[in-house]
């Protein structure tokens, strides 16, 4: 609800409000981008062995990330 009046303390505390929900919205962002590089770390592990099976053979520098190849 917007204040009818334009002084300093209605515009800061509509000003405030916002940031709640700016906070959830990132909140969520953040975690939906965690649970999908989980799932594609899951799955790219699944889809290396399918090649294995078919003796297709991915370099480490494209399979795993820089710490795995270590």
């Amino acid at each position: 609800m917007i204040p009818l009046a334009r002084s300093a303390t209605p515009m800061r505390m509509l000003r405030s409000a916002n940031y709640l929900p700016w906070i959830i919205g990132w909140d969520l962002t953040l975690e939906y981008a965690m649970g999908a590089s989980t799932v594609s770390s899951g799955w790219s592990n699944h889809f290396i062995e399918l090649l294995n099976i078919f003796k297709i053979k991915m370099p480490l520098w494209l399979a795993y990330d820089h710490c795995d190849c270590v």
